[in-house]
Order: structure tokens, then sequence, then C-alpha cells
């Protein structure tokens, strides 16, 4: 319902009695004035990890890494893929904006970011997953400006699979009687820092220990079936998952989760175990001028958000399907 001062109608500006901003406007229970704020809002989406879960041994096929999810932000100079940052986004306060996280594409507003290709033989994805005898050799694609994709195997039964793509760089490619290939490394986001990402619980993960630096949708490591002292030697990335020679691989929901790192298969010949490697699920974090206040519904927040970062505010959100709204402070 629109305004006047006399007969001209007030289109735009704030509205005031005296020195003092009204905020909103009522007639009895009837709203005739909302004052709205627009503010660029930056963001990190990172679609979940590519899984690898099917059997694999020492003559039967094994599998290759799962892609590294999506990644996709504006914050910082580079994006996923080799892609240059995005723009930031145009939010307005009082609107009511989607949120997707868990352990498929993860999304804000109009930002998507895809699940990683499965380990299975050339799945794109995010970022691809590894080729695969027995599937695609080679590797499948990863999507423009969320990943790369994934390596490829030698072919041969006996040889090694191909690791998964990652948000920095191509899956390595299995080597013939030798280790799988390692998965593409992930990016380190600059949308948070370290010890706030670590707070959070959120991103670096690798296949041999846990790195130093918020990585994120790193691809897995591709299975060996090369058989060396009972363990098949598996290849690793820095926010991805790795089948490693420890005779356990990394289940990287439980292991890293919220990372959106590729999983990663490893058998054991000794024990006939089988570690299964679920990608890790992604995650969506948001930050905006501290002059405004986030209201969750139906999602999961870390635990340490919203952080004050100088003149900033920082939201993690990491799980659900729901909506984010913004008012001013």
């Amino acid at each position: 319902m629109p305004i006047y001062k006399g007969t001209s109608e007030i289109a735009s500006g704030n509205f005031y009695k005296g020195s003092a901003n009204i905020e909103n406007g009522y007639k009895e229970n009837n709203s005739f004035y909302v004052n709205t704020l627009t503010f660029a809002l930056d963001f990190l989406v990172v679609g979940a990890g590519g899984d690898t879960v099917a059997y694999g041994g020492q003559y039967a096929s094994p599998q290759a890494g799962g892609g590294g999810g999506g990644f996709r932000t504006s914050y910082g100079s580079v994006s996923g893929g080799g892609a240059s940052s995005e723009p930031s986004l145009s939010i307005t306060t009082g609107i009511v904006y989607d949120v997707i996280v868990g352990n498929s594409a993860c999304k804000f507003h109009t930002i998507t970011s895809l699940k990683g290709g499965a380990g299975t033989g050339g799945v794109s994805g995010g970022s691809g997953g590894g080729g695969r005898v027995g599937g695609t050799t080679s590797g499948g694609a990863g999507t423009t400006g969320q990943g790369y994709a994934g390596g490829s195997t030698a072919g041969n039964l006996r040889w090694s699979q191909g690791g998964g793509g990652g948000a920095s760089a191509v899956g390595a490619a299995g080597v013939e009687y030798g280790y799988g290939g390692n998965g593409g490394n992930g990016l380190q986001a600059t949308i948070l820092s370290n010890s706030q990402a670590a707070s959070a619980g959120i991103g670096s993960g690798s296949g041999q220990a846990v790195v130093s630096g918020n990585y994120f949708s790193g691809g897995g490591g591709g299975q060996s079936s090369y058989y060396d002292n009972g363990e098949h030697m598996g290849g690793y990335a820095i926010g991805g998952g790795g089948g490693v020679t420890s005779g356990s691989g990394y289940n990287l929901a439980t292991s890293f989760p919220n990372s959106g790192g590729g999983g990663a298969i490893f058998w054991d010949g000794v024990t006939s175990n089988t570690t299964y490697g679920y990608g890790a699920t992604g995650v969506v974090v948001v930050r905006y001028p501290n002059t405004v206040t986030a209201t969750l519904s139906n999602l999961t927040e870390a635990s340490n958000s919203p952080i004050t970062d100088g003149s900033d505010k920082i939201t993690i959100i990491k799980a659900g399907t729901g909506t984010i709204t913004f008012e001013s402070a």
C-alpha cells in the first residue's frame, strides 16, 4: 500500500518520526510500511562428496575414488575448477531464502553446488569420480566453476583405479602394479579462518592425516588391486578420502563431515575387511554485515555460529532443508 505526502507518493528512502527511523508501520494489525535493507552477502557453498561403496578385493574389481563436491564461493579470488570467484549476492531483509545442506547437492538461494561423482567409473559431478575397471575407465567430468575431472584407470583388472577429481586439481590416474591414483586436492576456503572452521567442525580432511587449513572438496583416492603385504595401496588427497595402507580406509561421512571430500574404499587382503568410503556431507557458509541478523528455520547451525569477524558476521550451516531470513540488527 503506497504512502503519500499530500498527493505525492513516497516512493523510496527511509520513513521518520522526527529523527527516529521507523522500521515498520502499522494501522491496527495491518502493515502499511516496511523499511527494507539491501546488502552484499558472500558465500561458500560446498556439495557433498561422491561415494565409493561397492565391494572390491584382490581378484575382484576395485573401486575408484569419489569426486569432491562442487565448490562455489564469492570470497577471495578462486572458486572450484580453476574459476575466478563469483560475484557477491544482493540480499534484502525480510525476504525468505532457501537453503539445502546434506549428502547431495547443496544450495543457498540461487547458488547450487553438485554432489561429487561416485567412484563406480567415470561418473560426472561437482568434481568427477575416478575411472574404474568394470565401468568407464576414463575419469568422470567435473562441472565448470565447481571442480575438476577424475583420473583414469590403466584398464586392466589387476591394475589401479583413478582418483576422484577435486576442487583444485584433476584426479591422478592409477599406476600399473602400484598405488591407486591420488584424488585431486581440495581448495582452502578464505571466507573464514582455519581456527573458525576447526571450531565449527568443518573441512580439513585428507586420506593420510588431518591437514592444517580449512580445505574442502578433495577427491577420494583410487583403490589398487596390487597386493602388497596384505594391503591394497590406495591414493589420497588433501580434503578427500584415502584408500590408506594401514588397514582402514576413510569414510568421510563420519571422519570429516561437512568437508565435501570424496570417499575412498579399502580392502584388507589379510582380514578381508572392507571399509566403505561414503563422501562427506556439504556445507553452506555466508558472510554479511554485522548490522544484520540472520534467522534460520529447520537448519542446523555450527555451535560457534554466528561468528563476529570485524565488521562482518559469519553463519555456518551444517545440515537441513530450510530457510534463512535477514533483518536489520
